[in-house]
């Protein structure tokens, strides 16, 4: 057997025709198509990476341009925000002025409902008139 093998390394052309009889055609070019298979889908890998690499930059740049219109939604929010508080402290200003108007206006109503009794209350023009109106020799 080691002469064989001595004979087979000494003539690469016996090797060869031994490999073609004992070996399958396809054994025999699997090695080559093996090969030819890698560069092909290192190819197509490489393809791929690019896409991947392409895709991830564009994502990067829409994440970059929705974060600053995020911000400036945000800015936008917080301006309507304090807009909003002054609105609601002007309306509940309004608000408590015309329940006071409305009571003052619906006082004999809300005193009856209350099983009350209405008393006037004089405004200062009022009192003036009376005063002067009214014989103050004897006080």
């Amino acid at each position: 057997m080691e002469d064989f093998i001595r004979v087979m390394d000494d003539n690469p052309s016996w090797l060869e025709a031994v490999r073609s009889r004992v070996l399958t055609r396809e054994l025999i070019e699997l090695p080559a198509r093996f090969a030819e298979y890698a560069r092909a889908n290192d190819a197509r890998m490489d393809t791929f990476l690019r896409g991947l690499a392409d895709f991830k930059e564009a994502a990067e740049r829409e994440f970059q341009a929705n974060r600053e219109q995020f911000a400036i939604v945000n800015a936008h929010l917080a301006a309507l925000d304090r807009r909003m508080g002054r609105f609601e402290r002007d309306m509940s200003v309004l608000r408590n002025g015309y329940f006071l108007k409305i009571a003052r206006e619906q006082d004999a109503i809300i005193a009856y409902e209350l099983g009350c009794k209405r008393v006037k209350t004089l405004s200062a023009d009022d009192l003036i008139a009376m005063v002067r109106a009214a014989d103050t020799r004897a006080c």
